[in-house]
């Protein structure tokens, strides 16, 4: 009686252990709108603009904004 018991308990405790380690998944179907800004001025004829984007930061997507970028040299 009493093995069959911790077997009983050893079998719910795996089943629930794995019940909870499934996958996880959150779909984003549309692509939210950037905030809207003033493009700063052109510091050289040199730079080009390089388009703001959605980036990974922390836990959440954050909106980065455009900036002039020098040539590499």
């Amino acid at each position: 009686m009493k093995k069959s018991f911790l077997k009983l308990c050893l079998i719910v405790g795996i089943a629930l252990s794995f019940s909870s380690c499934g996958p996880t998944a959150v779909v984003v179907r549309t692509r939210p709108e950037p905030p809207v800004y003033a493009r700063p001025a052109r510091p050289s004829s040199s730079h080009i603009w390089v388009e703001g984007e959605w980036i990974w930061r922390g836990n959440q997507y954050v909106y980065r904004q455009g900036y002039w970028a020098a040539p590499q040299r």
